[in-house]
């Protein structure tokens, strides 16, 4: 996932397997929200404003994709897809 300048899959913002469950991405969902809360004090020092609103959205993004079944599908796939595509080196 390139969007926003942040390259990492959305199973890597949640700091996820693949073959999580529905328990297990609600539960890094909380977590992902709590350490990147607005008033966080230490999130302020890894990011700036703008780049941690970003990440929440991306979290929100992230639990929004994959708590749902059907969206959580085409995301694998497109995640499926990419890997199997060659690099072109321009």
């Amino acid at each position: 996932m390139s969007s926003r300048g942040f390259t990492q899959t959305y199973y890597e913002i949640l700091e996820l397997p693949m073959t999580a469950q529905q328990h297990e991405i609600v539960a890094a969902y909380q977590k992902a929200k709590e350490a990147y809360a607005a008033d966080s004090p230490a999130l302020y020092t890894m990011f700036t404003r703008d780049e941690a609103i970003e990440l929440r959205k991306l979290v929100d993004e992230a639990y929004l994709t994959l708590g749902n079944q059907s969206k959580r599908r085409e995301y694998d796939q497109s995640i499926t897809n990419r890997r199997q595509q060659p690099e072109v080196n321009a």
